[in-house]
């Protein structure tokens, strides 16, 4: 900084001695005189000090640039096996849940031909059953086969409604408005995480009665708006440091929106509601599809 001032003194004062030997001088000499003085002092400083600077600008916003397309080919992996493991799981664990039915149903009509009553055999089948629903619960929450087939749109509407019914406690509404067509599959990814996770920690942490949950396109960006009436957050920069720890907090959303270049708005008051918001620009060949 202060060679930068000394620079500058010194321009002034080469300039005012130039000035000080010419016998003659008008307003335009004057102004042409300073003009070159000033190029002649400036050029080594653009050298100097804002070359580097403008090199040192660039290397940083290409090696963030990287990082992003780095994250975003791990998410993208990530969820690459999420699906293959869903799948192995469905297929695999799929028939032999179908053949211990089977096996079930052909004991339980034995023992009935033999007028043998026992419980056992009906508990064996309330059981499998049971297997059957949790491993299509797991399934579906490592990557619902909707998302790939139906959009977003309908994955999110019967993702709520399944979790309506498992909390007839907690009220939540959904609505989208100006969704007409199909988004890039990692945007979709990304948003239907980003509502995940996001209620989950509602259902863990804020004890709300209601959820107002919107998907909606606002050109040019695709906005996911979750609301509750819940406790609120003490300390959203608190609340962000302590989910470092976990698997996917605030933390790991603003990381799934910056991969796919959208952001997380947090907006929360102690003891009142929260507001979540993720915007997702929509560029290119996907944005015409809308317009």
């Amino acid at each position: 900084m202060w060679l930068i001032i000394a620079w500058i003194c010194i321009a002034e004062l080469t300039d005012i001695l130039i000035l000080h030997k010419l016998t003659y001088s008008s307003d335009l000499v004057e102004g042409i005189i300073d003009t070159v003085v000033l190029c002649l002092f400036l050029s080594p400083a653009y050298f100097i000090f804002y070359k580097p600077l403008k090199i040192h600008w660039q290397r940083e916003i290409k090696a963030q640039q990287e990082i992003r397309q780095l994250n975003h080919k791990l998410l993208l992996a990530s969820e690459d096996e999420r699906h293959k493991l869903a799948m192995e799981l469905h297929d695999h664990f799929g028939q032999m849940i179908t053949k211990l039915q089977c096996k079930a149903e052909s004991i339980q009509r034995q023992m009935a031909e033999q007028d043998v009553d026992d419980k056992s055999c009906l508990s064996l089948m309330e059981s499998i059953s049971q297997l059957g629903h949790d491993i299509r619960k797991f399934t579906s929450d490592l990557r619902p086969d909707m998302l790939d087939d139906l959009g977003l749109v309908e994955t999110l509407k019967w993702y709520i409604d399944d979790l309506a019914k498992q909390l007839p406690s907690l009220q939540i509404e959904y609505k989208s408005v100006g969704i007409k067509q199909r988004l890039p599959a990692d945007i979709e990814i990304a948003l239907y995480r980003v509502c995940q996770e996001a209620l989950n920690n509602i259902i863990k942490h804020a004890k709300a009665k209601l959820v107002n949950v919107t998907l909606a396109y606002c050109h040019p960006l695709v906005i996911l708006t979750i609301r509750d009436n819940g406790e609120g957050l003490p300390d959203p920069r608190k609340s962000e440091v302590e989910n470092k720890s976990e698997g996917f907090g605030l933390l790991g959303m603003r990381e799934r929106l910056a991969a796919v270049g959208g952001t997380l708005e947090l907006s929360s008051t102690p003891g009142e509601k929260t507001s979540v918001r993720a915007l997702i620009p929509v560029r290119g060949e996907a944005e015409s599809a809308w317009l």
